[in-house]
C-alpha cells in the first residue's frame, strides 16, 4: 500500500515537473519577444544584419535565425532540465547526453531545412501582398502539414531511429488483416529502436498510397502481448475509420487561417507603434511572431479538445471489437504506468493542456463497455 502511495506521488511530482516546463516556457517565449521589441533590440538587430548583407530574403533569415539562436540558448537550460534531467530523474530515459545532444543538432538542422522555404515563402508574400499575405501563407501552410502528416515519420523517424521490417510473420498478419477490415492497405509493419532513448512505448501508421505502413516502437514489442499490441494499434486504425486525419487537418485548416488574419489586421494596426510602416520591415517580424504565438496559446485548448473527442472516438472503436476490450484495458494500464501517465490529473489542467483523456477515463470507459459485453 505504502509502495504504491509513493508511486502515486511520484506519477505526480512527474507531471507537474512537465506542465510547469511548459507554461515557463510559454510565458518566456511572449516575454522575450516583447523585451526584443520594446528594448530596441530588433531594430539595432536589424541594423546590423543589413551592414552583413543588402540582399532581402538573406537578411531576413540571417536576422529571423539570429533571434531564434538567442531565444534557444536563453531556454536550453529549461529544455535540458525538461527532457533529460527530468526524464532520468523519474526512471523513463536510458539515453545519455552525447545522444542528447547529437539528437539536439539533428532537430536543429531539420528545423533549418523545414523552417526555411517556409520563411522564404511568407517573406515573398507579405511583400507581394501587404494587406492579404495572409491567404497565401496559409494555403501553403496547409498543404505543407498535409505533405508533412503524410511523409514525417518515413522521412524524419529514419534520421533518428533504425527501422526494420517486423520479424513475428504471425503478429504482422493478424495487423494488416485489422486494418484491411476497414479498407486500410498496409504495405509493411515496422519496429524502430526506441528503448535507445526511453523506456516509453509508441505505435503509429506513416505514409499514404503505397507507403502506408505501421510503425512499432521496440519498447511496445518487447512489454505487450500480441493481443495488447492489436489492441493498440486498433485504436489508431479507429483514428482512420473516423477519418480523424483529415479532420484534424480541417480544424487545423480553419485555426491556422483565422490565426494569420487576426495576427494580420493586428500587426497593420500596431506596427507603426515600433516604427514599421511596412510588413516586411525586419525589425518588426517579432511583433507578427508574437501575435501568432498568443493566438496559438489562446487556440491551444480548442485544439486539445478536439483532439480528446478523437481519441475518445478511437477508443470507441476498439470497445466495438468485443475480443479486443480487456486487452486494450491492460495495455493502458502498462502503458500509463511505463510513461508515468497522470491517472487522475486536475479537471483545468486536462481541459488546458492534454490531448488525450485521462488514462483513469479512459479505462472507466472500456471497463464500462466490458461490463456491457459480460452482462449481454
Amino acid at each position: 500500500m505504502g509502495e504504491n502511495r509513493e508511486k502515486y506521488r511520484d506519477i505526480k511530482k512527474y507531471n507537474r515537473v512537465k506542465i510547469l516546463v511548459s507554461v515557463v516556457s510559454i510565458i518566456f517565449v511572449i516575454g522575450f519577444l516583447i523585451a526584443v521589441l520594446f528594448s530596441g533590440f530588433s531594430l539595432y538587430l536589424e541594423q546590423k544584419v543589413k551592414i552583413v548583407t543588402g540582399h532581402q530574403y538573406l537578411a531576413m533569415l540571417i536576422f529571423v535565425y539570429l533571434l531564434m539562436a538567442v531565444g534557444g540558448i536563453l531556454t536550453l537550460p529549461l529544455e535540458f532540465y525538461s527532457t533529460y534531467i527530468t526524464e532520468h530523474r523519474y526512471g523513463l530515459s536510458n539515453q545519455r547526453l552525447i545522444q542528447w545532444m547529437l539528437n539536439k543538432l539533428k532537430e536543429i538542422s531539420i528545423g533549418v531545412v523545414i523552417f526555411t522555404p517556409l520563411l522564404i515563402l511568407f517573406y515573398y508574400f507579405i511583400r507581394k501582398f501587404p494587406v492579404n499575405w495572409w491567404i497565401p501563407l496559409g494555403a501553403a501552410y496547409f498543404l505543407f502539414s498535409v505533405i508533412l502528416a503524410k511523409l514525417g515519420h518515413i522521412i524524419i523517424l529514419p534520421i533518428f531511429y533504425k527501422l526494420e521490417r517486423l520479424s513475428d510473420e504471425s503478429l504482422k498478419e493478424s495487423l494488416k488483416r485489422l486494418a484491411d477490415e476497414v479498407g486500410l492497405k498496409v504495405s509493411d509493419v515496422y519496429t524502430f529502436n526506441l528503448s535507445k532513448e526511453t523506456k516509453k512505448a509508441n505505435a503509429a501508421f506513416a505514409g499514404f498510397g503505397r507507403t502506408k505502413r505501421i510503425i512499432l516502437s521496440d519498447t511496445l514489442l518487447q512489454n505487450f502481448s500480441p493481443q495488447e499490441i492489436e489492441a493498440v494499434v486498433a485504436h489508431e486504425v479507429g483514428h482512420y475509420r473516423r477519418g480523424h486525419i483529415w479532420k484534424e487537418l480541417s480544424a487545423g485548416f480553419v485555426l491556422t487561417f483565422g490565426g494569420l488574419f487576426v495576427a494580420s489586421r493586428l500587426f497593420r494596426l500596431s506596427m507603426g507603434y515600433f516604427g514599421g510602416s511596412d510588413g516586411y520591415e525586419l525589425s518588426v517580424l517579432p511583433l507578427l511572431a508574437l501575435y501568432l504565438v498568443v493566438f496559438g496559446i489562446v487556440t491551444m485548448p480548442v485544439m486539445n479538445m478536439i483532439s480528446r473527442i478523437f481519441e475518445r472516438q478511437a477508443d470507441s472503436f476498439v470497445a466495438s471489437i468485443k475480443t479486443l476490450i480487456g486487452p486494450y484495458i491492460t495495455a493502458l494500464e502498462r502503458l500509463g504506468e511505463m510513461n508515468k501517465a497522470d491517472r487522475e490529473p486536475n479537471p483545468v489542467i486536462e481541459l488546458l493542456f492534454y490531448t488525450h483523456p485521462s488514462i483513469g477515463r479512459r479505462i472507466d470507459y472500456l471497463r464500462g463497455k466490458l461490463e456491457d459485453v459480460r452482462i449481454g
